[in-house]
C-alpha cells in the first residue's frame, strides 16, 4: 500500500516542476534594450540572445559582451572590429559604422582596434551625444 501523503506530494513536486517549464518555454523574453533603440557591433545587432557572445565566436566568447542592466558594452583582449553597420546618410551616401548605438547612453569599456569602417563609433537618429574619454573607457551619453 502506498504512502497517500508521498504520492500526493509526488504529484504536487511534477505539477511544479512542468509549471516552471511551461514559464520558461512561453514567456516572452526580456528586452535588451527599449523600443526603437538599436545597438550593433561589427557589423552584429545586440539582442538578448548574443548579449554575453555579440561576436559569436566560440573560440573568443567574452570580447565584446553587453549589460543592458548597466549599458555597458565590455571590449576585451583588444578585439578587433573589422566590419560595420551600414546606414544611410542625409548626403545620400551609405557609411558603415564599427559600434553603431541609438541608445540614450551607452558605456564602452575596455579596448579595441577599429579598421574598415567609415565611422569607429557613431550614434544613429539626431540626438546629440556628448563622448568623454576615461582611463578605463569612453562614456558616450545623450546630451541635454
Amino acid at each position: 500500500m502506498q504512502n497517500k501523503t508521498g504520492t500526493r506530494f509526488l504529484n504536487y513536486l511534477s505539477c511544479l516542476m512542468l509549471s516552471i517549464i511551461a514559464a520558461f518555454i512561453f514567456l516572452p523574453a526580456g528586452k535588451v534594450y527599449a523600443d526603437g533603440e538599436e545597438l550593433w557591433v561589427n557589423g552584429i545587432q545586440v539582442s538578448e540572445a548574443n548579449a554575453e557572445n555579440v561576436l559569436g565566436d566560440p573560440h573568443t566568447p567574452h570580447d565584446v559582451i553587453y549589460s543592458a542592466g548597466a549599458n555597458t558594452l565590455y571590449l576585451n583582449n583588444n578585439v578587433e572590429i573589422t566590419q560595420g553597420h551600414s546606414m544611410p546618410f542625409t548626403d545620400g551616401s551609405n557609411k558603415t559604422i564599427g559600434i553603431a548605438s541609438s541608445l540614450s547612453t551607452l558605456d564602452i569599456v575596455g579596448s579595441a582596434t577599429i579598421s574598415g569602417c567609415d565611422i569607429g563609433i557613431g550614434m544613429m537618429g539626431n540626438e546629440a551625444y556628448r563622448i568623454e574619454g576615461t582611463e578605463t573607457g569612453i562614456v558616450i551619453t545623450l546630451k541635454s
